[in-house]
């Protein structure tokens, strides 16, 4: 794990770090080995493939968010009607768990629109 990301992930208490890891590692689940890389920007931690970046992640007391760029949020928009978003955001209330079925779906388009 990046040293930086290891880093954010800290900083947090226990069950928002736990689901800040299953987040991750299900991101990078869905990534052919080899292919991705990650790191922080603004903050917080993203994940990249092929050098483009994928997606960004992050936590706050109420929510994981995912902020995978505004045009993924218009091509799930019915998925997402239940959720919080704000332009290229997707909360997750750590009420709920996170599903990550739609959340694989979602790591799925993005890489679909890094191709060229």
């Amino acid at each position: 794990m990046n040293k930086e990301v290891r880093m954010y992930i800290e900083s947090f208490e226990r069950e928002t770090r736990e689901r800040l890891l299953l987040v991750r590692e299900h991101l990078l689940s869905r990534m052919e080995t080899g292919t991705w890389e990650e790191g922080t920007a603004y903050g917080i931690p993203y994940v990249s493939c092929r050098g483009k970046r994928l997606l960004y992640y992050s936590a706050t007391k109420k929510w994981i968010s995912l902020h995978p760029f505004p045009d993924t949020l218009e091509a799930f928009r019915e998925r997402l009607e239940s959720y919080s978003l704000s332009k290229g955001t997707i909360r997750f209330p750590h009420t709920q768990e996170i599903d990550y079925v739609l959340l694989g779906e979602i790591v799925s388009y993005r890489l679909q629109r890094l191709d060229p």
